[in-house]
């Protein structure tokens, strides 16, 4: 954890959009949506930079299915995406591996647990290294105890963010991490620049 955050370590060599799926009930049963399933044929666009509102015509948290979908996206730390996008970066990690829980969840507090602030103070987490224990939480199917808001590695080979208020996952890594995150069939995935403008 170098001068207090990932982000000064070295530019990432790429970004990936990994959006978070909505859910349709299928015989009372919650079944995972994409969101290119569910924009307008007509469109002839990809999901990519689109928000929510732009693929289902529906506002985040209005609280009412639409059109293919019963349940939007969740926001945050998402517990089908997690355990995929580690899959797709762990193998390429360098040295240690950090997880940041934002502080805002009113969990209880980490044992053990590091602080640390980014964007001018903007948000603060509680950061703990990804040990064997940590790694079982977050890779087993179901609700982990820990909602990794950040995840990173010392050899700045990734930098993993989600946000409480946002329905995907941004990943900037270096080559040939992309490719494993666009390839992990669990995954909705888009590759994206670091100057798109990435609607929520």
């Amino acid at each position: 954890m170098r001068n207090g955050s990932p982000l000064r370590q070295r530019a990432e060599a790429g970004w990936a959009r990994s959006v978070h799926p909505a859910f349709r009930l299928v015989d009372g049963k919650a079944v995972p949506v994409r969101w290119a399933d569910l924009v307008p044929a007509e469109r002839g666009q990809s999901p990519a930079t689109m928000g929510w509102h732009d693929v289902s015509a529906v506002r985040l948290h209005a609280g009412r299915p639409g059109r293919g979908w019963d349940g939007e996206p969740t926001t945050g730390s998402d517990q089908y995406v997690v355990p995929a996008v580690l899959a797709a970066v762990l193998p390429f990690a360098q040295g240690t591996v950090w997880v940041g829980q934002w502080i805002g969840r009113g969990t209880p507090a980490l044992v053990g647990a590091r602080h640390m602030s980014l964007w001018q103070g903007a948000r603060e987490y509680e950061v703990v290294t990804l040990d064997e224990q940590v790694r079982a939480s977050l890779l087993s199917p179901g609700p982990s105890p820990l909602m990794p808001d950040l995840l990173w590695d010392d050899g700045a080979t990734f930098f993993v963010l989600t946000d409480v208020d946002l329905p995907s996952t941004l990943v900037g890594c270096t080559t040939p991490v992309p490719r494993a995150l666009l390839g992990e069939r669990r995954l909705e995935a888009y590759p994206v620049a670091g100057s798109d403008q990435v609607r929520a």
